[in-house]
């Protein structure tokens, strides 16, 4: 661990998608003894002081820890870069990093939030995973000092959120260095539809039965 302690970083948590392919709202889905939003937000709070948590204008959500804040998008459906857009602006108001997720990645393993906060120094702006040619930016750290930025591309009608890497400082997360703490990778997978859903449900019973497993 460097410098930067736990307390230093805030999680941002985004749950206001549409969820047109899961046909259903993904932060209230069962998981386990927890509705999935908390289970995200659970294993958040293990790496780091405090998390906002980006909903859509009238979303219902699930009851959540005390040290959990709660901000709204002002228009619903805008797309990742514009929640986290939203958690910045209205949920993080000191200088420092966040670490950006989304509600829908069950077996987020909180080592790898470790992981990534031990790459952080003054001479990157974004630390981000690395996989099969890919960016992962929803399990990855900022800086605050990105909204700035952020805030002109969606002003230019930019959604995607691979184009603010090109104007940022990033140190990429190589799968070898990933796998150090997560060797099936399994903080990178997403439950998008019905059927990953039953198959992420599959696995935490699997999971269950392993004393060693981050389930």
């Amino acid at each position: 661990m460097n410098e930067f302690a736990c307390n230093s970083i805030t999680g941002i948590v985004l749950c206001g998608g549409k969820s047109n392919r899961m046909k259903r709202a993904k932060a209230r889905l069962p998981f386990g003894n927890e509705l999935l939003l908390q289970r995200v937000v659970h294993r958040v709070l293990q790496e780091v002081g405090q998390v906002v948590v980006v909903a859509a204008p009238r979303q219902q959500l699930p009851k959540l820890p005390t040290n959990v804040d709660v901000v709204r998008d002002s228009v619903a459906w805008e797309g990742p870069l514009h929640g986290f857009f939203t958690g910045l602006q209205k949920g993080v108001s000191h200088d420092g990093w966040v670490f950006l997720t989304g509600c829908d990645v069950p077996f987020l393993n909180p080592n790898l939030i470790g992981l990534l906060k031990q790459n952080i120094s003054n001479k990157v702006d974004a630390v981000v995973p690395f996989l099969e040619g890919f960016y992962h930016p929803l399990t990855a750290l900022y800086h605050t000092s990105l909204l700035p930025i952020v805030e002109s591309l969606l002003n230019i009608g930019e959604r995607r959120f691979q184009t603010l890497f090109e104007y940022c400082r990033v140190l990429p997360v190589e799968k070898d260095n990933l796998r150090i703490v997560d060797p099936e990778l399994l903080s990178f997978v997403s439950m998008n539809t019905p059927f990953a859903y039953r198959a992420a449900l599959k696995k935490l019973s699997e999971q269950r039965g392993c004393s060693n497993c981050v389930y």
